[in-house]
């Protein structure tokens, strides 16, 4: 369901899945050998949607399509590590003028070539970026992940109340959560 639903957790559950390999060694195996029936399973779950896209798109699209967008979106000249280069309420962000859902010159060149060669045309213009701005995107990774254990108070536009509250304990959740972390490494030994 994770692979239908939020594809971007996948790693998450790769990780989770090799961390318990390689913590319990007496299990390890038992967690090697339920890999396949994880992923047969999950397999099974998207191939009705993988089917759909296949005849509706008119290419492989295991779950999503809209990756290079995204990619795009998030590595552009004008990005700087939020999907929302202000909020998302602010009319003069750069992402009006790069979605298709915002934009309609991109709405119109995303009906007029179709969604998967838009999708993959968005996605060789961030990897062209990506590759010729490597200090740049190396700065909006570092960037994004500080703004996700850390979020500004502008992560949310200036009319949602709270704000400054939501940011604040957002931040002490992570602090929270690191202080944890590092708690239970501590007491292993």
């Amino acid at each position: 369901l994770c692979a239908l639903l939020s594809p971007a957790l996948l790693p998450a559950v790769a990780l989770m899945c090799l961390t318990e390999a390689f913590h319990d060694r007496a299990r390890a195996w038992l967690v090697v050998k339920a890999i396949p029936l994880l992923v047969l399973t999950m397999i099974a779950v998207i191939s009705p949607w993988l089917y759909r896209n296949y005849q509706v798109l008119g290419g492989i699209v295991p779950v999503r399509s809209n990756f290079g967008l995204e990619l795009w979106i998030g590595n552009n000249p004008a990005a700087n590590g939020k999907t929302f280069v202000t909020s998302a309420a602010d009319s003069s962000s750069p992402y009006g003028r790069l979605h298709p859902n915002e934009s309609p010159e991109e709405q119109a060149h995303l009906t007029a070539v179709g969604e998967l060669a838009y999708m993959r045309e968005k996605g060789a213009n961030a990897r062209s970026w990506i590759v010729s701005h490597p200090r740049e995107f190396a700065r909006l990774t570092v960037n994004r992940v500080r703004w996700f254990w850390f979020p500004d108070v502008d992560m949310w536009p200036a009319s949602s109340p709270g704000r400054g509250l939501k940011a604040l304990v957002l931040c002490g959740l992570s602090v929270a959560a690191m202080c944890g972390c590092l708690l239970q490494r501590i007491m292993r030994r």
